[in-house]
């Protein structure tokens, strides 16, 4: 079982993300969000292989659990987009 922490830390970073990916150009710099996200997955990407499942374990439960269309999309597609699955080929 996954513990608290992870999986408050997991809801609150894919949902900023989910905010970034989902702003307009108004919003936000979009060389800045690229930068942001290939910062995040490189980080993402470094965690060890038991912290990388727990993470991908809570992405895959949200996205189970989601209603909104648009996050569910964003939320089935976190883990390849991030490059995420390639630990678990």
């Amino acid at each position: 079982m996954t513990n608290n922490l992870v999986q408050q830390l997991t809801y609150f970073l894919v949902d900023q993300i989910f905010q970034i990916e989902s702003a307009s150009d108004d919003q936000i710099n979009e060389d800045f969000a690229v930068s942001l996200m290939e910062t995040v997955g490189a980080e993402l990407q470094s965690l060890p292989p038991d912290d990388l499942s727990s993470l991908v374990r809570v992405i895959s439960d949200m996205a189970a659990s989601e209603r909104d269309e648009e996050r569910k999309e964003f939320l089935s597609s976190f883990v390849e987009n991030f490059g995420l699955d390639e630990g678990f080929s």
